[in-house]
């Protein structure tokens, strides 16, 4: 009976040990990430949202959440790349991967305050996201925009579109005409374009984006 109790009990131990293992080995396959809340991305329409944000577990935006995205928009681009990766939806990844490991990228991102925000709906520069990845993404996102502390241009101004996925604030693009050093920028914009909700009459990018941002920078010498 002891020698069954035993075998029994070294079962019990190997289960529960083995049990563990595996919990830990998937949260380590997906590198800390939860599934749940970091999905795969989708094919985007074209334009210049690609990929875009996978749909799943996408909620309207709630006084807490929008908190949580000033928040995340406050520190971007100046504390780390883990840290940028935390914040964001799996979709921007690859570009903020690029962005660190091209060297610091926010050498003057400590003289940038939060300028603003409100739901992309309600701004010109909604046309972005619903050309490329649909309305119903447009609808359920927030715009924050960050800027120089004692700047006031609009072309010198970020706009950072974040989702909320089951309570999650996730940074998904950046439509912004410098990227960690100082830049010139130009907006490109369509006259002629007067359809209803248009950039032209909110404020707000070309409705054209075509394959790339609306944006043309250069390196400041």
């Amino acid at each position: 009976m002891a020698a069954a109790v035993l075998r029994w009990g070294a079962a019990a131990v190997l289960i529960v040990a083995t049990a563990a293992a595996g919990v830990a080995s998937g949260a380590a396959a997906s590198g800390g990430f939860p599934p749940s809340i970091y999905p795969q991305p989708v094919h985007a329409r074209g334009g210049a949202v690609s990929p875009c944000p996978n749909p799943d577990g996408l909620l309207p935006f709630t006084p807490a959440v929008s908190s949580a995205a000033v928040a995340a928009a406050s520190r971007y681009d100046r504390v780390s790349e883990a840290a940028d990766m935390s914040a964001a939806d799996r979709a921007l990844w690859p570009q903020l991967r690029t962005l660190w490991r091209t060297g610091r990228p926010a050498k003057g991102a400590a003289s940038e305050v939060v300028d603003g925000s409100e739901p992309l709906d309600r701004s010109g520069y909604a046309v972005i996201v619903r050309s490329s990845c649909g309305r119903s993404l447009g609808s359920r996102s927030l715009q924050v925009t960050i800027g120089p502390r004692h700047e006031r241009c609009d072309a010198c101004r970020s706009q950072l579109f974040f989702l909320n996925r089951r309570g999650h604030a996730l940074l998904y693009y950046v439509y912004s005409g410098r990227v960690g050093a100082k830049r010139r920028c130009s907006l490109a914009w369509r006259r002629d374009d007067v359809a209803e909700g248009s950039p032209r009459q909110a404020g707000g990018p070309s409705a054209n984006c075509g394959a790339s941002p609306p944006i043309s920078c250069q390196l400041a010498l």
